[in-house]
Formats: C-alpha cells, structure tokens, sequence
C-alpha cells in the first residue's frame, strides 16, 4: 500500500478518535485533517517527513510521522516524549520550531519549520567531515 494512501486511509477512518493538541493555540484542536499532503522530504528508521501545507493557508511545514507501533517496539518512548518537550521548549531561529502535536490511535505527529537543504546530519555523513570553515559557520 502506497503511503499516500496509508495517509489518506487514515484520514478518512471515522472511527480512528484524534487525541489533538495544538500548540500555538491550546483551545482548537488540530489533526491531520488540517494539512494538505505535498510530497514525502524524508525517512528515517522509525518515521516518515513530509512536506504538508496547512489547509486554507500558504503556511508550508515538515510534518513527520512516527508509527507508534514502531516507537513501542524499539523502546523508543523516552526519546519520542525527549525530542517533542525538547522541541516545544526551544525557541531560536537557528532550530526549527515545532508548531503543533497531535496523534491518532497508530501514530503521532509533530508539525515544525520547513526549511529546504536537509538535515545537519545528512551533510556531514555525505561529506564525512567539515572544513574548519563551515564548522565555524554551523557552530556560529
């Protein structure tokens, strides 16, 4: 089954409840339902990013996905519930900001920045090391 389809599926399962919160305004609830699907950006060994644009809106973010069956099975919550805390505390314009958490009863959901150009990670894995000089930049 396609991941389009998996996302859609989901989407239209009147039975699936949305345990929502949104964080930018704690009185509305948010769900999956908000955001339009554009492309998959990323995946990573327990989850999936998205590039989703907010229904209504020009608003563009990363929405990643993380199936909570997977999370369970590799005793990943601490790290999960770290990275969501860790992300919702952090304001600076150098880390992308994470707007909004919800899940649903399979999976969870984190809506944050977009910014195009990947992850510091992949760059350094593809070029193995840094110069001196683009260190500096990173770390300034």
């Amino acid at each position: 089954m396609s991941e389009a389809v998996d996302v859609a599926s989901e989407r239209a399962d009147p039975n699936a409840p949305m345990v929502c919160e949104n964080l930018l305004r704690p009185n509305k609830k948010i769900s999956l339902n908000d955001f339009e699907l554009m492309t998959v950006i990323g995946r990573g060994s327990f989850g999936k990013v998205y590039l989703v644009r907010r229904s209504g809106t020009e608003n563009y973010y990363a929405l990643k996905k993380l199936r909570k069956d997977v999370v369970a099975s590799r005793n990943l919550f601490i790290k999960t519930q770290a990275e969501r805390d860790i992300l919702e505390k952090i304001d600076s314009p150098f880390i992308v900001k994470l707007h909004y958490a919800f899940q649903t009863p399979a999976k969870l959901y984190f809506v944050m920045d977009f910014l195009n150009g990947g992850e510091l990670f992949y760059h350094l894995r593809k070029d193995t090391k840094f110069s001196e000089r683009r260190a500096c930049f990173y770390t300034a």
